[in-house]
């Protein structure tokens, strides 16, 4: 009998190409305040970089616009754009729609409730706010409270269930990414695919078996 509803957070419960192009937007009007590169330019192309899975230093790609030396700009990255884009909060976001019927499916069901994802604390926890969904859950695991603990780590899943009493077949978990959350079924926690939930029947399905 399922008693745990675990759901990751990043492009599962709503887009995060939204949370990218305000981070986006803040770095690129300090680029362009600082060195005179168009700031929309900018944000296309760092929106592009993301939309295409191209993420690893992905503000490098201004070292194609710029006379700078690559020493002087990472020293620029590291002090000034990175701390404004891991600082970034964003005054509102959207669920998608998606989310919320999950959601909804949670609340209505009196499920216990689990957030289980990846990042930083203040990033996730200021997306939760702007969300306006970070007093639903009845346990928030974030990953780097833990040490850098990473999904597909096992940490967090092993927290819940100890958490909540419960053994691995009492819980499922909907998340995005298969390689880093499908590894809670090492634990017996049924693992949906949120792009396999084209109806909120399939939650009832898995849950209720009806």
């Amino acid at each position: 009998m399922i008693k745990v509803i675990g759901t990751d957070l990043d492009n599962t419960l709503y887009e995060q190409i939204e949370f990218e192009k305000g981070a986006f937007m803040v770095v690129a009007e300090k680029i362009e305040n600082d060195f005179g590169i168009d700031k929309n330019m900018l944000l296309k192309l760092l929106i592009d970089k993301f939309k295409k899975n191209d993420r690893d230093r992905i503000f490098d790609i201004c070292l194609q616009l710029l006379k700078i030396e690559r020493s002087e700009w990472e020293f620029y990255v590291k002090t000034t754009i990175l701390p404004l884009y891991r600082n970034y909060k964003p005054p509102i976001l959207q669920l998608s729609n998606i989310g919320k019927e999950i959601i909804d499916f949670v609340l209505k069901s009196k499920l216990k409730f689990c957030l289980i994802t990846n990042g930083r604390v203040e990033s996730q926890t200021s997306k939760l706010k702007a969300l306006n969904i970070d007093n639903l859950f009845d346990l928030i695991l974030i990953s780097d409270d833990y040490g850098n603990k990473r999904k597909p780590d096992l940490l967090m899943f092993i927290k819940a269930l100890e958490y909540f009493k419960i053994e691995g077949n009492e819980m499922v978990y909907i998340g995005d990414d298969v390689y880093t959350d499908s590894v809670c079924e090492k634990l017996g926690i049924k693992f949906i695919n949120v792009k396999d939930i084209s109806n909120i029947s399939i939650l009832n399905e898995v849950i209720y078996g009806k």
